[in-house]
């Protein structure tokens, strides 16, 4: 059995093992452990067994300070941790005590509901009309429809980042097939989506992917609409300040590559 590092696979803080009500999340504090449920994650870990080209670890591993705890605080569409890092304070004068040395930050950490917080995006172009698929989604935060990419985060019914993307086309877009291409090597952890947050990301290009006739039905909360655009009107939608920034970055990222390849 595989458990707890397909799922999050920090060194610290966290793990998690089935129960037979849901995942056990553990909070780790110095040399002691405290245990708790998180039953709103109904997700069983042996799904993830053997499962090839999914987030191989979580890159709060490769952190530079002391995590000294972390517990969650809340959970629903995001989960909300609170990160208590210890840090070494500014040399302004010579320390005499451990506490004159380092100090303690608590943290307000966000992270998706998702398998190693990772979730993929995916650039559609057309390589004979040169026009991309984007689509208009409803953005509770700005509370208006805003301009992305096909998005979608990595959960219990993917086999793979690619089968990710394959479902986020059909149900988002109404797309299916076509040339799928990875813009970031293999080995990357995912580009980070900012700085006070856990989740990052997968971008993709897809070439000629095809009009699907029986999508992937969409979330319930979820309202899209999808729309193709001309290069032109691409540059001036990325950076007139209704696109999301993860979709910026998979545009931009997907445009290079066109370019490096004489496919524009």
């Amino acid at each position: 059995m595989c458990m707890a590092r397909l799922l999050v696979c920090s060194s610290v803080p966290l793990a998690y093992g089935r129960s037979d009500t849901g995942f056990l999340y553990r909070t780790f504090i110095g040399n002691k452990r405290s245990y708790r449920e998180d039953l709103t994650r109904s997700v069983t870990a042996e799904v993830y067994c053997n499962k090839r080209s999914m987030p191989s670890h979580d890159a709060d591993s490769q952190g530079k300070f002391q995590i000294v705890k972390e517990e969650l605080c809340y959970s629903r569409y995001l989960n909300v941790y609170n990160r208590v890092i210890k840090l070494p304070r500014r040399r302004d004068g010579k320390a005499e005590a451990e506490s004159d040395v380092h100090m303690t930050v608590d943290y307000d950490i966000v992270g998706s509901r998702t398998v190693s917080f990772h979730y993929c995006t995916v650039f559609p172009f057309n390589t004979t009309m040169k026009t991309v698929t984007l689509i208009k989604e409803y953005a509770q935060g700005a509370n208006d429809f805003l301009f992305g990419v096909p998005t979608g985060g990595l959960s219990e019914k993917h086999t793979s980042l690619e089968d990710c993307i394959r479902k986020e086309l059909s149900e988002e877009a109404h797309l299916h097939e076509g040339t799928l291409i990875k813009l970031i090597p293999d080995q990357h952890p995912g580009i980070l989506e900012v700085k006070w947050c856990r989740n990052r990301f997968s971008p993709f290009l897809v070439l000629d992917p095809k009009k699907d006739p029986c999508p992937l039905s969409q979330d319930p909360e979820e309202r899209i609409e999808v729309v193709n655009v001309d290069l032109n009107e691409l540059k001036n939608i990325m950076y007139g300040g209704n696109m999301m920034l993860p979709s910026i970055v998979t545009c931009q990222m997907a445009l290079n590559y066109l370019q490096e390849h004489s496919m524009l």
